[in-house]
């Protein structure tokens, strides 16, 4: 929207997809692990994300990283898994089609693109009460509330997104982010998006 009227002068409207699934079980947020998910391409960020993580493990030695995925790069950031040794807290599972069960033993959504269109898995992580840590990419605007239910990272500052990794596991600031992630989470609500179609129609 900013970039249309800034562009070419166009005011316009955005209405977001919907969230892709609800769920009445959400994340207990008492695992110790973040998870991150998508193609291992250049855009997802998955290089940025190591070295961050590789940063954080120097200062905290309990919490694990998952990433779900496949992709042409998969064996580049697993070389770097390797380079750092972080084989025995760094696992990449493979892709899948019930991503719940992942969020269910996670506590924090790592994003790390470079860019995206609406990234779905951000709204998966709201509906599963899980926060996430963005890089300040326009996608995210409308999705996270920076320091609500979650962390917007000035891109790509591999040390501030660390740095933001230690301070969002804090166990009081981890329960205020869930509860604010669900409530956030109602906004993408298939009858609220369709009810502004409607509005725009008529």
């Amino acid at each position: 929207r900013i970039m249309l009227k800034k562009e070419k002068g166009i005011e316009s409207q955005v209405i977001a997809n919907p969230r892709s699934f609800t769920s009445k079980v959400k994340s207990n947020m008492e695992v110790k692990q973040f998870l991150a998910a998508g193609r291992f391409t250049y855009q997802k960020g998955f290089d940025l994300l190591i070295e961050s993580f590789n940063l954080f493990s120097k200062q905290n030695q309990e919490w694990k990283l998952v990433i779900v995925g496949e992709g042409e790069e998969k064996d580049k950031i697993k070389k770097k898994i390797c380079e750092y040794g972080l084989q025995d807290r760094v696992y990449i599972q493979p892709f899948t089609d019930n991503i719940k069960k992942y969020f269910l033993n996670s506590s924090v959504m790592l994003l790390s693109s470079r860019w995206e269109g609406m990234p779905m898995i951000v709204l998966e992580s709201l509906e599963m009460g899980v926060p996430i840590i963005s890089y300040d990419i326009t996608a995210v605007e409308p999705l996270i509330d920076n320091k609500e239910n979650g962390i917007i990272v000035e891109k790509y500052d591999i040390e501030k997104y660390s740095e933001e990794m230690l301070r969002i596991i804090e166990n009081e600031t981890l329960k205020y982010m869930s509860k604010k992630a669900i409530e956030k989470s109602k906004e993408f609500d298939i009858e609220k998006i369709v009810e502004k179609w409607i509005q725009i129609i008529k």
